[in-house]
């Protein structure tokens, strides 16, 4: 073996370990169920569901976009250490790392999304999406907004949909639906 095929093997064996990163248990875990292919790398289309399990709710374009920029091989895939950096940016973003002593863990059991939000919310959540979306629609909150004691119509409903829809696709996510809770709670003086 000449020492440029041991720096390929190295590189090779290094990349399919996480670029040579430790990269912890569960990230390795959630890596390899988003892997649907098995091919030891993620395509845009496998890396969108890993995106809403971390709790961001992005259109196809926007996913094909984090993917670019995180695919510091450039080959146009993610693999472990590349989802890895993904989870921890993402995770810094949020504020885990930091609350968890840098050991946060992902979430990516059922009902996923943004870990940091209760279970009372999730349920409220899951009552109200009466169509199983995945989204409050302006309809579905109204009939929440009246279950939380407020007296909204739909132009207002329709309003705080507004406000609250963080990427404009005209629903609320967990995730959004939390920060009105958040954002109700506050005006009532109970805080979260």
């Amino acid at each position: 073996m000449t020492l440029v095929e041991f720096d390929q093997l190295v590189a090779a064996l290094l990349k399919s370990q996480g670029g040579g990163k430790q990269v912890r248990a569960e990230v390795r875990r959630a890596f390899e169920l988003f892997d649907a292919d098995g091919s030891g790398s993620l395509s845009v289309d496998e890396l969108h569901p890993a995106l809403q399990k971390l709790g961001l709710e992005c259109s196809a374009a926007e996913t094909a976009r984090i993917l670019r920029e995180v695919d510091s091989s450039n080959d146009g895939v993610l693999d472990v250490g590349e989802f890895a950096e993904l989870v921890e940016r993402v995770e810094r973003f949020q504020g885990k790392s930091a609350a968890a002593g840098g050991k946060g863990e992902m979430d990516v059991g059922v009902g996923g999304g943004n870990s940091s939000v209760g279970d009372d919310v999730r349920k409220a959540f899951a009552l109200f999406d009466k169509d199983g979306s995945g989204g409050l629609s302006s309809r579905e909150l109204s009939g929440a907004l009246s279950k939380l004691g407020v007296d909204a119509s739909t132009k207002e409903a329709i309003a705080v949909l507004r406000r609250f829809d963080a990427d404009g696709d005209g629903v609320l996510t967990l995730v959004e639906f939390d920060q009105l809770v958040a954002a109700l709670l506050k005006s009532q003086g109970g805080g979260k």
